[in-house]
């Protein structure tokens, strides 16, 4: 096996080739993990291990290869280069002996390596045995500390992987959770993205919510308000062939899928304010802050009687767009959501799918109004009109438009 696992990794299609690299270079991490698992895929991202000289030997590799070359941590000795279809980093090997970087790892899954030269698995901490087993196990509780990030991480993996985290560790991590908000927001946010953007069914962040891990950022989410949302999608499922198609697109701001919207829709706290400084603090981009604020509001629309009339829902399918199924996910079943459901999957629906006859642009040009909240206001009744058919071409939405502003006089 050992031998074989070589050709898992298919080094014939790879930019460089390793028999150039240091006596001693070791592959470590995610792909020999991934490796043993039989689950590796394109874009290869690669980590070795080298005695000495790890710097070195990517920026003589980038040179070599005209790469990319990049300087991660000077004092630990950790560099990048990077091809068309492949990362690769070098790090200096810490301590006298590759056991001894070994045990400095997060979990004793990531905790195997590869030695590339002598064909061998290097596992001095039982990964291979965890791996079978489907555990996800720290490999000491003071390696949790060094990085808090790995907190988060074991949640992410575990999902990842269809992995259950070992009960020690779970309870290490529970002990440990008040250490996650000494990391950089922005790091726990691209791991809290790599986490939400797993496929449901959920349950390994409904546990992820009962420890206490993310409380700080969202005080209010619950594990039964998970486990609800995992049970409505199971129901829509059931209901719309296309549902998980529809969850497959990367909403605004190109990072979060729209299942993670989803989620972090119902994990955020129900006041805006407060949601916005958790997403703030996480270093979310605006396009997630204003579409997430936008679907919690719709949500809370939804819990009265505003988004059953059409002013309400013609405002619902033009803020949303293709973010609609993310909210429906929130819906209990009801008429409401049924309702909401229809009108989305008929292409024709004249609420749904409204096409403006005129643009804001039309409205300045024809009855000389000025931009400003005014327009936008006469916009949304514009569409509310059309949707309850009150015109049907462009010349009848310039005559309800004249009308509107006879009617709403400029305030003094």
């Amino acid at each position: 096996m050992d031998a074989a696992l070589a050709a898992r990794f298919n080094p014939q299609a790879w930019p460089f080739s390793a028999d150039g690299l240091p006596a001693g270079a070791c592959l470590v991490g995610g792909a020999v993990r991934d490796a043993l698992l039989g689950r590796l895929s394109d874009p290869l991202d690669l980590d070795w291990v080298v005695p000495n000289g790890a710097v070195e030997t990517a920026r003589s590799l980038a040179r070599q290869h005209q790469a990319g070359f990049v300087l991660l941590d000077a004092d630990r000795q950790i560099a990048r280069v990077v091809f068309a279809d492949m990362t690769v980093d070098f790090a200096q090997q810490e301590g006298d002996r590759l056991e001894q970087d070994l045990r400095r790892r997060d979990f004793t899954i990531n905790a195997i390596a590869y030695d590339w030269q002598r064909q061998t698995v290097i596992d001095p901490l039982g990964g291979q045995a965890d791996l079978e087993q489907g555990l996800l196990r720290m490999v000491a509780p003071e390696n949790l500390v060094d990085d808090p990030l790995r907190l988060l991480r074991a949640y992410r993996q575990a999902a990842q992987l269809s992995f259950s985290i070992e009960p020690e560790t779970a309870a290490a991590i529970a002990q440990l959770a008040p250490l996650l908000p000494q990391v950089a927001g922005e790091r726990i946010w691209a791991e809290l993205q790599r986490l939400l953007n797993v496929p449901p069914p959920h349950p390994v962040l409904v546990e992820a919510i009962a420890s206490g891990l993310l409380a700080p950022w969202f005080p209010e989410a619950t594990p039964e308000c998970m486990s609800t949302l995992a049970d409505h999608w199971q129901q829509l499922q059931a209901q719309v062939p296309e549902w998980p198609h529809w969850f497959t697109a990367i909403g605004p701001g190109g990072r979060l899928s729209h299942l993670a919207y989803a989620w972090l829709t119902r994990l955020l706290p129900s006041d805006r304010d407060r949601a916005l400084e958790s997403l703030l603090a996480l270093k979310s981009s605006r396009a997630e802050q204003r579409s997430l604020l936008q679907l919690q509001q719709h949500w809370q629309n939804c819990q009265t009687s505003k988004a059953a009339t059409t002013a309400g829902q013609v405002a619902l399918f033009q803020t949303l767009g293709k973010l609609v199924p993310v909210l429906l996910v929130q819906l209990e079943a009801s008429e409401l959501r049924q309702t909401l459901l229809r009108r989305y999957q008929t292409p024709n629906d004249p609420i749904a799918h409204l096409q403006p006859l005129v643009s804001g642009t039309d409205l300045q040009v024809s009855l000389g109004i000025r931009g400003g909240p005014r327009l936008g206001q006469l916009l949304q009744d514009l569409r509310v009109a059309q949707a309850e058919q009150q015109f049907s071409d462009s010349a009848g939405a310039i005559a309800f438009a004249a009308r509107w502003l006879q009617e709403s006089p400029l305030p003094q």
